[in-house]
């Protein structure tokens, strides 16, 4: 699955707007590959599903 951020929260670890592949969909959250090249577990609510 592959997600587009949109939110304005985590500016150090993701670009906004920017396409990320999603490793897994926990609960309510999706984990993602961030810039420092280290999983993390972030909100639903910040991505669009793009695909």
């Amino acid at each position: 699955m592959k997600v587009r951020y949109i939110g304005d929260e985590y500016k150090v670890t993701l670009i906004k707007n920017k396409v990320y592949d999603v490793i897994a969909v926990e609960d309510n959250a999706y984990r993602i590959m961030t810039e420092a090249d280290t999983e993390g577990l972030f909100f639903k609510g910040f991505f669009e599903v793009v695909k």
